[in-house]
């Protein structure tokens, strides 16, 4: 039998066992699916976007007749909770859409109605119309669809039910009280303070009388909505005030945007009052006037998960933002085109008529999405140009946007970069920066604000807007520089680590565009001993930044290699093999080579530990603690080749002393309990006094160090005698030895 002949019988065992077990497999999802009810396609395979339609619905179903009971978030994570990192003016919480039937058909991009239409309580409110765009608002196109329900009511509150007088009176009684207890000594009057700032909430929300426009509305007098979205505007008022240096000012409409510190006190004001999360079911735009119908859940606790599912709708795969979508729908396309143009006239005509913040919002609403579709982008703007919009539009944000308001910018950020990309200079980001030069205290504050505020990714329009604005602010902000260096060094740490930033241009290109500012900082700024590097060697502010922002580099690349690795590593393992036809003897010798180099790697860890324990200066210089590196001593997996010439249960028992060993090490790395060291050194030595504690910790420490070492050794030492032994008990020379023919021929008789 010759090698030809081998090849065909293999190759032909093993293409029939791969077709009997796809078809194994597609007859046994096709079975568990009449049992259990789930949706397959003819191929077999379970199809979830059905599945997700099902979920959906039936869950909407449930709660048919009355407020939604359940939501779903989009995430990007196989993990729900909240995001501490939000730049939106919302407060910190997790964010969903309620289940409704309606939201169910935005998030499946109206595949599958069937399903609602069959379904009597839920299908009067989807409308059959097919010129319909269903789809999500917002992160429609994210990986992971989380859905879930409550575990409990209490504190949930719905637009549709609001807040009645009891709880409104309770929360009010319980501001008040806290904003008296903060502003006691910076108010003269905190009631009249607190007063202004409910009466400034109500007007928000459209509440109040003629008769006494400067008095708020008695809880008798609103609806259970209007105290609801009172008390949710006026917990935002608090969270800015509690970090506005000018209470005045603020009230006056001067207060600071939010950032991060005031999105974090607005939560925690709100559980304060009870308020545990809002779900806006009556459409209102409490949470957010952009996506008017969502969840806010300050309190993840009170949530419990239903199913999640990989985001295979049209959404994921396509969304409405791609040229795709536009190219297989022309009609849509035009429209689209021809409305969003019309749109844009109407709010420039109205600009220049009589300005106004109002119609420069209406201004921005139409102009983003146009910079959110490539294809749009393309053909709204050359039409724009054509018609001369583009040069009227700069004009406005020129004479109106940056100068009325020199405060605080109109519209978002992302707006500046579009009209930015319209006026084709540097005439915007110019204006910008002389208009933030106006505060020269907050200059680089504003700066870092500024740039930070860009999420997700950075496409084209954003890395030629931060270049460009970079390029003309550090130019500007030299002379401000060398006055307050400190808030420069901050700006610049803050933007060098900006994942935006980093997106945008490479390391040097930043280095260069930051020289201007580097350059005029005093020289004990840029070799401050704050900013060591850990190895004790003083860093320049240049190479500092390089470091910050080389960093994420480094990060990048490793996630690529490792995203190469697994792809490889999940190639190899759906290939077929004829491995197990080889009965190759020197498998063991691999797994004993495995066994010596992690060995050597932990002694030679285990001997840096001797030698900084042995010398007890070095230790406490070493900050009282050694560091154990359990990746290097302790890796993921041992046997990380197939090896043939053991039986799986051989391999599962080498792996199992492999994993005690890993968990032993990891318990090792773990420092000690300093708290619980320190209530026992105390609480054994009463009346002792500092000197005499300090003392008792420093021995404590070494001689914790010194115990952590011996039994690093005991470890290594065990792992060496029980791993080499099961090594050895694999070793089984009775193994065929035949060729590979006669080895084949016997395994098929």
């Amino acid at each position: 039998m010759n090698r030809r002949l081998i090849r065909q019988i293999v190759h032909q065992e093993l293409e029939e066992s791969s077709r009997s077990r796809r078809a194994t497999t597609r007859a046994a999802i096709a079975a568990g699916a009449d049992v259990y009810g789930q949706p397959v396609k003819q191929t077999g395979r379970i199809d979830t976007a059905k599945q997700i339609a099902l979920v959906g619905y039936n869950l909407a179903r449930s709660s048919a007749g009355g407020p939604p009971k359940y939501g779903f978030t989009m995430t990007s994570i196989q993990k729900v909770g909240i995001n501490p990192a939000s730049v939106f003016e919302t407060p910190l919480a997790l964010y969903a859409y309620p289940v409704t039937p309606m939201m169910v058909s935005n998030l499946t991009g109206g595949k599958n109605l069937d399903i609602a239409f069959a379904m009597p309580e839920i299908a009067d409110e989807i409308p059959g119309n097919a010129q319909i765009d269903y789809e999500l608002p917002f992160v429609g196109k994210a990986p992971y669809i989380n859905f879930f329900g409550f575990n409990t009511q209490e504190g949930v509150f719905y637009t549709s039910v609001g807040m009645d007088d009891g709880k409104y009176r309770a929360a009010i009684d319980v501001l008040f009280r806290r904003f008296k207890e903060n502003n006691s000594s910076d108010a003269d009057n905190p009631e009249r303070r607190f007063r202004q700032l409910l009466v400034q909430a109500q007007r928000h929300n459209r509440v109040g009388t003629q008769d006494s426009p400067n008095a708020p509305k008695s809880s008798s007098g609103m609806t259970d909505y209007l105290r609801l979205a009172t008390v949710w505007t006026l917990t935002r008022a608090l969270s800015m005030v509690s970090v506005a240096a000018n209470l005045d000012a603020y009230i006056a409409g001067e207060g600071p945007s939010p950032t991060r510190s005031t999105i974090s006190t607005w939560r925690a004001l709100l559980l304060m009052v009870g308020i545990k999360a809002v779900i806006d079911d009556d459409v209102k735009g409490l949470i957010h006037k952009n996506e008017p119908e969502q969840i806010a859940i300050m309190d993840t606790s009170i949530i419990k998960p239903v199913q999640q599912f990989d985001n295979t709708t049209a959404a994921a795969k396509f969304g409405r933002d791609d040229d795709v979508y536009w190219k297989m729908n022309p009609d849509r396309a035009k429209a689209a085109s021809e409305t969003k143009q019309k749109e844009i006239q109407i709010a420039v005509d109205s600009l220049e008529q009589s300005p106004a913040v109002r119609e420069f919002e209406n201004l921005t609403y139409a102009i983003n999405p146009v910079y959110l579709s490539s294809w749009m982008t393309r053909k709204v703007v050359g039409d724009l140009k054509r018609s001369g919009l583009d040069n009227r539009i700069v004009k406005i944000v020129l004479d109106y946007g940056l100068k009325a308001y020199p405060k605080a910018l109109l519209g978002g950020t992302y707006f500046y970069v579009a009209v930015h990309d319209l006026a084709g200079d540097n005439r915007i980001v110019d204006e910008m920066t002389s208009k933030l030069m106006a505060d020269q205290g907050a200059y680089f504050d504003a700066i870092k604000g500024l740039i930070t505020s860009f999420r997700g990714n950075s496409d084209r329009h954003i890395k030629k807007f931060i270049i460009d604005f970079f390029n003309v602010a550090f130019k500007k902000g030299a002379e401000l520089a060398a006055q307050s260096p400190g808030e420069a060094a901050s700006m610049l740490e803050a933007l060098a680590s900006s994942a935006t930033v980093q997106g945008s241009m490479s390391m040097s290109y930043f280095i260069q565009l930051v020289m201007p500012i580097v350059k005029v900082l005093p020289r004990e700024v840029q070799t401050s001993p704050f900013f060591n590097h850990p190895d004790g060697a003083r860093m320049s502010r240049v190479d500092m930044l390089r470091d910050i922002f080389g960093e994420a580099e480094r990060l990048k690349a490793d996630a690529k290699e490792q995203d190469k690795a697994q792809t490889l590593e999940k190639k190899k393992g759906q290939r077929p093999t004829t491995d197990d036809l080889y009965a190759n003897l020197g498998d063991l010798d691999k797994l004993k080579g495995r066994l010596k180099h992690v060995l050597d790697r932990a002694r030679q860890e285990l001997r840096s530990a001797q030698n900084l324990v042995s010398d007890r200066n070095e230790f406490f210089k070493h900050g009282g603690h050694i560091d154990l590196d359990d990746y290097s001593s302790a890796l993921r997996r041992f046997h990380q080749h197939t090896i043939q010439s053991a039986t799986l249960e051989q391999l599962q028992q080498a792996e199992e002393i492999w994993l005690q060993y890993v968990a032993k090490v990891r318990d090792l790395v773990r420092g000690p309990n300093y708290l619980q060291m320190t209530n026992d050194i105390v609480n054994s030595n009463p009346g002792a006094s500092n000197d005499v504690i300090n003392d008792l910790m420093s021995d404590y420490m070494h001689e914790h160090a010194n115990s952590q070492v011996a039994q690093f050794e005991q470890v290594i030492n065990a792992l060496e005698t029980e791993m080499t032994a099961q090594i050895e008990s694999m070793d089984d020379k009775s193994v065929e030895t035949s060729p590979l023919y006669e080895r084949l021929i016997t395994r098929w008789l």
